[in-house]
């Protein structure tokens, strides 16, 4: 009875260390998983905030143009509306 007792308490001893590097295993395993997450995460984020920043600029450049091409157009149709009354007047 004695060596069963043994032999049971060595197997429940066996079995907890068995268990615990497993556990610790599982544990490596997930930290190494999140800190490869984490760096992709990191890495397509700067690519996403990379592009956003060129489309901004991009938007800002179309926008002054759109703006300096509206400018000229305002400028040639008052032109044309002054020319307009010139040309009336002398009627």
């Amino acid at each position: 009875m004695k060596v069963e007792q043994e032999t049971l308490r060595k197997q429940l001893f066996d079995a907890k260390e068995k268990a615990e590097i497993t556990t610790d295993h599982a544990e490596k395993i997930f930290k190494k998983k999140e800190e490869n997450f984490q760096q992709r995460f990191r890495k397509e984020t700067k690519v996403n905030e990379e592009d956003l920043t060129v489309v901004k600029e991009q938007y800002a450049k179309s926008q002054d143009k759109i703006i300096k091409d509206l400018q000229e157009t305002e400028a040639k149709l008052r032109d044309t509306m002054e020319h307009s009354e010139l040309v009336d007047q002398r009627r």
